[in-house]
């Protein structure tokens, strides 16, 4: 059952790096984010197992090398959230340097928005600051 309007979430960050390398990167490290231990993927369905027990599983439904991007939606998740779908685009700016757009849309359930907002904020600006990390290391 649905509560509540739809909420949508975008993040983005500038990498030192270029679209096609950061698109190689996470296109072959699943485990990039600083919350995954580990995850599996069982042809288009990741199981992803988070460093606090937790497990998602995505389905992942388009990936688009020629415009840096792909698709998924949560099958199995332990946010209080329904109908989660979201895109991670990688859009460049020069030859080295390349923006990350993370975006989803969701239906809270039992939580306030603006909690479950916050939180798939904070998701994403940490993964996206570790992933700026790791390819800031490889750049130099």
């Amino acid at each position: 059952m649905r509560k509540g309007s739809r909420c949508t979430v975008l993040v983005q960050e500038r990498l030192p790096v270029s679209q096609e390398k950061l698109w190689d990167f996470l296109y072959n490290n699943l485990d990039w984010h600083p919350t995954i231990q580990r995850s599996t993927m069982d042809n288009n369905l990741r199981t992803i197992y988070l460093t606090d027990g937790a497990v998602i599983q995505e389905h992942i439904d388009k990936v688009d090398p020629i415009r840096f991007e792909y698709e998924y939606h949560f099958v199995k998740s332990p946010y209080p959230m329904s109908d989660y779908h979201a895109t991670i685009r990688i859009t460049k700016i020069s030859d080295d340097e390349c923006e990350v757009t993370w975006s989803s849309q969701f239906f809270p359930d039992g939580d306030t928005a603006e909690n479950l907002i916050s939180l798939v904020e904070s998701i994403y600006k940490d993964g996206l600051r570790h992933l700026k990390e790791i390819v800031s290391k490889t750049a130099t």
